[in-house]
């Protein structure tokens, strides 16, 4: 990705102030902007959570 596609992408994300995120934070929110729309088979829920962490 290079620096203008960086700042379109900031841009659409409403970012207008960059010195507040590290590029890894905005690589972040971008990759949770694009499964928003995501639709899956199974979703966790508290007792598979709570199984995962050995409570």
């Amino acid at each position: 990705m290079n620096t203008a596609i960086f700042e379109l992408r900031m841009a659409q994300l409403g970012i207008h102030n960059p010195d507040d995120f590290t590029i890894g934070m905005i690589y972040d929110i971008l990759t949770e902007q694009s499964n928003d729309n995501e639709k899956y088979a199974v979703l966790a829920d508290q007792d598979d959570i709570d199984a995962f962490l050995g409570k």
